[in-house]
């Protein structure tokens, strides 16, 4: 009787053990900051020699643990997107970078840019959001 106490107790120490492990390891997968954002793309439309299009809100959060340093950049065929602030740093809240389109002296077509998110020491890093716009 003993003897068969005692592997039972050994068994339920192992798998306490394991359990303890997996916590571990599932609390270290999730330590430090990560780029969230929102959404995971963005489209306006205009009409040729009309008025700008509405401007959009690209949502940036830091959905993992601390503080993140966060910075949005544009691709280098984007002279008519601007953005707004582009940097910002965010612990868990969500910050608002306003995406304008200014269509001056554009002809009709559709064009096409990409927004990159970066953070410093951030697993996650870069993240991109393609950009659309279609002149009529």
């Amino acid at each position: 009787m003993k003897s068969k106490l005692s592997w039972q107790l050994f068994l339920l120490l192992g798998l306490i053990l394991i359990l303890m492990s997996s916590l571990v390891a599932c609390s270290e997968a999730i330590q430090g900051p990560v780029i969230g954002f929102d959404p995971s793309s963005l489209s306006f439309v205009a009409e040729e020699g009309g008025q700008n299009p509405p401007s959009q809100t690209l949502e940036i959060r830091n959905a993992g643990i601390g503080a993140m340093l966060w910075a949005v950049a544009l691709s280098s065929d984007a002279a008519w997107l601007s953005l707004s602030p582009p940097i910002g740093t965010s612990s868990s809240e969500i910050d608002k970078v306003t995406v304008t389109v200014d269509i001056s002296g554009m002809s009709t077509g559709d064009y096409s840019a990409t927004i990159t998110i970066t953070a410093e020491k951030v697993p996650n890093t870069p993240q991109t959001v393609p950009v659309d716009l279609s002149i009529g």
